[in-house]
């Protein structure tokens, strides 16, 4: 079960790979046509671009929610792992759930982490420097 796990993770990988792809030739190609359109003095190359754009959102939509439909199975397998090895089980998917309670310090009473450990990393990750001299002062 934890291989086809690691097997979904892999294909969603892959998948966010293939939106990041699609998103850098949608701004590439809106940009060459909105340049050239100004280069030109064509309003048809800034057709062309609003035409562009709206067909990349609509790809890029496509794949996400083909994407998405491997979120249920891999919170499937995730309960399953943690009704049987509560410590090791993967809990990528489950986590999104509770992240604001788990960056809060409010942990659910399944989730089984280190306080201190989570606190120190979740301030070192999402501290800004105003903050950090706010609290200095």
């Amino acid at each position: 079960m934890l291989q086809e796990y690691l097997k979904i993770m892999d294909v969603v990988k892959e998948y966010d790979s293939q939106l990041l792809t699609i998103k850098n030739w949608g701004v590439t190609l809106s940009l060459v046509a909105i340049g050239l359109g100004f280069k030109e003095k064509t309003w048809g190359y800034f057709l062309l671009a609003a035409l562009s754009g709206v067909s990349f959102w609509v790809v890029e939509a496509s794949l996400k929610g083909f994407e998405m439909r491997y979120y249920p199975r891999m919170r499937e397998i995730e309960y399953v792992l943690s009704e049987k090895q509560a410590s090791d089980a993967p809990r990528v998917d489950w986590s999104w759930s509770y992240a604001d309670d788990i960056l809060r310090g409010n942990l659910p009473a399944s989730y089984s982490l280190d306080m201190a450990g989570l606190r120190s990393m979740a301030r070192s990750t999402f501290m800004t420097v105003e903050t950090d001299e706010y609290e200095a002062q």
